[in-house]
Order: structure tokens, then C-alpha cells, then sequence
């Protein structure tokens, strides 16, 4: 699949630490690694897959494993193959989804027990939702009626 140089340039990039294989070369806005592979820029995780097992799916992403969580990791032991909706679990579960971090709505109100409701969902998650905020929309709604 890659040519012997750009697997030896691939790990030139890369050095093991503390556990981890932690790729050296460029970052994106997320941390993840980015290679040219030859025709174009590909994050460094993705490749490290391919080297060892070859093509992915279209429908599924490499995802770091619960025990690494770190995105410039290369270490084929702490990927595994998963699809987005394992993706977006992970990250909740991790603390790092832009939603499930945050401390209050867009209004300000803080998330605590006493004004957090959870909402499910169809694709069997659930939603954080503002008990203030549902209020008020409810009362404007009443007054709108």
C-alpha cells in the first residue's frame, strides 16, 4: 500500500514514550497528527492503521482507546476500529465532547443536578437540557397562546 520510504519517513516522525508512540511531526487544530502520505495530508493515527492492517471502511474511524485518549498518539495498540457513534461515547465518557464539558447553557445557567434534565434521544443518547431555560420558553409560549 505505502512505499518503503514513506513508511520509514512515517516513523522517523514518531517516538516512543512513557507507553505511548507520539508522533512528532505536525499538528492539527486538534492535536492529531498529519502526514502526507503521497498525495495528500492524512491524519498520522489513520496511517499508523494502515501500515499494519491495511485500508479502512468508509463507515468506520480510527478511534484511541479509553486507556490513551490522546490524540498524537500513533500506538496501534491504543486504536481500535469504531464508527462514529463509538467515537462520540468515547468522548463523553473521556469529558473532552464540546457539550458534555461544558459547566452552564448559553444562557448562563449553571448545569447541576437540581436544574439538569436529560432528554433522550432516537439514537438512544440522551441530552443535556436547562430546566431555567425550558421554563421560560414554556412561559413565553403560554403568553404567545
Amino acid at each position: 500500500m505505502y512505499s518503503i520510504k514513506i513508511k520509514r519517513r512515517f516513523y522517523e516522525k514518531t517516538e516512543y514514550i512513557e507507553g505511548h508512540l507520539l508522533w512528532l511531526g505536525a499538528l492539527d487544530g486538534c492535536s492529531y497528527g498529519s502526514f502526507w502520505n503521497g498525495e495528500t495530508v492524512e491524519h498520522a493515527h489513520r496511517i499508523a492503521w494502515k501500515l499494519v492492517y491495511g485500508d479502512i471502511p468508509d463507515d468506520k474511524h480510527i478511534l484511541h482507546k479509553n486507556i490513551c485518549q490522546h490524540p498524537p498518539c500513533v500506538n496501534i495498540r491504543h486504536l481500535y476500529l469504531g464508527t462514529h457513534q463509538d467515537n462520540m461515547r468515547d468522548t463523553v465518557k473521556a469529558g473532552s465532547h464540546y457539550f458534555a464539558s461544558r459547566t452552564h447553557c448559553l444562557k448562563g445557567h449553571l448545569y447541576d443536578e437540581k436544574n439538569t434534565y436529560h432528554r433522550q434521544q432516537l439514537n438512544g443518547g440522551s441530552m443535556r437540557m436547562c430546566r431555567s431555560c425550558n421554563r421560560e420558553r414554556s412561559r413565553i409560549n403560554r403568553m404567545a397562546s
